[in-house]
């Protein structure tokens, strides 16, 4: 829309980024040059039964060390049901952050070791507040879990903040390049990745 579109422009010229137009092959998006990585924002149709929405993503690649997956999201109907069900849910031993967030990783000590950071975590709880039930999750996924991005190339992994929604709120889309930015220095900080580029 018009509208979500001078929004994505403001955003652009307030973060440093670029914005750039859409075409028949491309989609709109604006690009944000950190650490010579790439990050994007864009916004894909989605499909769940009959139903569709738009999913807004704010996400960058890397080349990591090992595979190492991880999935915050906000706790919700469906977190609290899949604990139910035996889903287990990573704790922290910190109550304000495991009350509001629902961890899954294929690497628990890994993931303790990432999130135990004060100021990573301040990040996560600025680009989640207000949010309500809003389905919004912060991931770090290895290349064999997004099989549907088959342009990315092998070995690669992709920090994505997601949400089932077109978000055009300048604060909080700041907030979500700032989480993206704050994860991938803690990554490098804890020798996931490395400070080079990747070369895609």
């Amino acid at each position: 829309m018009p509208h979500d579109r001078e929004m994505w422009k403001l955003l652009a010229e307030k973060i440093g980024g670029e914005f750039i137009e859409g075409d028949s092959w491309e989609k709109e998006k604006v690009v944000l040059s950190y650490r010579n990585r790439i990050i994007t924002l864009n916004s894909e149709m989605k499909s769940m039964g009959k139903s569709r929405y738009f999913e807004s993503q704010v996400k960058c690649l890397f080349i990591p060390k090992e595979k190492f997956t991880l999935k915050i999201s906000l706790e919700n109907p469906f977190s609290h049901a899949g604990k139910i069900f035996g889903i287990n849910d990573i704790e922290l031993d910190d109550l304000k952050f495991d009350d509001e967030f629902f961890i899954r990783s294929n690497k628990k000590e890994k993931a303790i070791h990432f999130l135990n950071s004060s100021n990573l975590q301040k990040v996560y709880f600025c680009a989640t507040k207000n949010l309500d039930l809003m389905m919004v999750s912060i991931e770090i996924n290895d290349n064999d879990s997004f099989c549907a991005f088959p342009s990315y190339p092998p070995n690669t992994s992709l920090i994505v903040i997601r949400a089932n929604m077109v978000v055009t709120e300048i604060d909080r889309l700041m907030s979500w390049f700032d989480l993206c930015k704050i994860t991938l220095d803690r990554l490098i900080e804890i020798g996931e990745t490395e400070y080079v580029s990747p070369h895609i």
